[in-house]
């Protein structure tokens, strides 16, 4: 699998290794190795993760796909639901993966939780009888995806049998 960087990522990354460097030249600075052992681990800790947070940042901001057209159709026979569409990068630099993450939630019957009343936390834990409700997917829809291209998608899932009326919500993640 691809990892894209861009400039900025880059950016980050050598000021990083700047800091560390300029940390590295203060601690010398220290006399007793305690303190030079204390600024060198405060100096190391808050370099990385202010780094990690900056590049999560630009991860968010700089990798973007959204999803045009998605459309599902239950396929009574096979009991699958199938998800088609498009996802297209947004952004201006390459897409290494896009991944979907879609919910399938069941509307019409609400289960009572074993004390009754709404559903409850403990009902997977304690209940025999229990069904979830929600029910998460992850999939990769597309993969190294150039600035402004699109791709068809097309995704089939097992429909579970107790559920009644299904909604479902969708989202892109880029990487």
């Amino acid at each position: 699998m691809n990892i894209y960087l861009t400039v900025w990522h880059y950016l980050v990354l050598v000021i990083a290794l700047l800091s560390i460097v300029l940390s590295i030249f203060s601690a010398l600075q220290a006399k007793r190795l305690i303190q030079q052992l204390a600024i060198l681990f405060v100096s190391l800790i808050l370099i990385s993760a202010g780094t990690f947070i900056v590049l999560a940042g630009l991860e968010s901001y700089t990798k973007k796909a959204k999803i045009f057209n998605l459309k599902h159709d239950r396929l009574l026979q096979s009991e699958q639901i199938v998800f088609t569409g498009v996802v297209k990068n947004m952004g201006e630099y390459p897409l290494a993966r896009v991944q979907l993450e879609l919910t399938l939630q069941n509307t019409q019957k609400q289960q009572s939780g074993i004390f009754g009343g709404a559903p409850h936390a403990f009902n997977e834990a304690f209940d025999s009888k229990y069904q979830p409700q929600t029910i998460n997917y992850d999939y990769t829809i597309a993969t190294d995806l150039p600035p402004g291209y699109s791709k068809a998608f097309t995704i089939m899932i097992d429909y579970p049998p107790y559920f009644n009326d299904t909604s479902y919500r969708t989202k892109a993640i880029a990487h």
